[in-house]
């Protein structure tokens, strides 16, 4: 039997990893449910990942190249992880008292600083009142996204930084 994670878009697996992200940092256990393939199929390689290849890291690994958001932080996860393809990604999640919007506009500004080309910026509406901002951008190899979430049950702001180098 096989699994995968099947996404309809891009930004649809990014605000579903951001949300699990968010639920994460908070405490909550929360876990992605997996999508059972029919017998036979072949779910794409850069969806799946090997037992174990996902790591916790008491800090950024070092080729974190995205700028962290430090106003009124009270918590930063980092993680790594790489496909069986080889498509490697660095995650972040940082939980901060701030607004969605501060946030996002500090990272619009931030980016941009740091040399990564910004894509268009998005809004994602969010069932249950949550609000979502986020952005795309890329740099030479590079892709990176960043949502800024605040669900409605949790009183912080959290920020998913996902950089993914192919």
């Amino acid at each position: 039997m096989k699994y995968a994670y099947r996404p309809t878009n891009y930004f649809n697996r990014f605000a579903m990893l951001a949300i699990v992200g968010a639920l994460c940092l908070a405490g909550n256990a929360a876990l992605a449910q997996l999508t059972k393939l029919p017998d036979g199929a072949v779910p794409p390689k850069h969806h799946l990942y090997p037992k174990g290849s996902f790591k916790r890291l008491q800090q950024a690994p070092a080729n974190f190249s995205v700028p962290l958001y430090t106003s009124n932080v009270s918590a930063t996860n980092f993680s790594e992880v790489r496909s069986v393809e080889g498509v490697y990604t660095a995650m972040a999640a940082i939980q901060t008292s701030d607004s969605v919007g501060s946030c996002y506009q500090w990272y619009q500004s931030a980016i941009q600083s740091a040399g990564w080309q910004l894509n268009t910026p998005a809004m994602q509406n969010i069932p249950n009142n949550a609000q979502v901002l986020s952005l795309r951008a890329t740099r030479q190899n590079e892709k990176l996204s960043i949502s800024c979430i605040h669900l409605p049950t949790l009183k912080d702001t959290t920020i998913h930084i996902s950089i993914t180098v192919k």
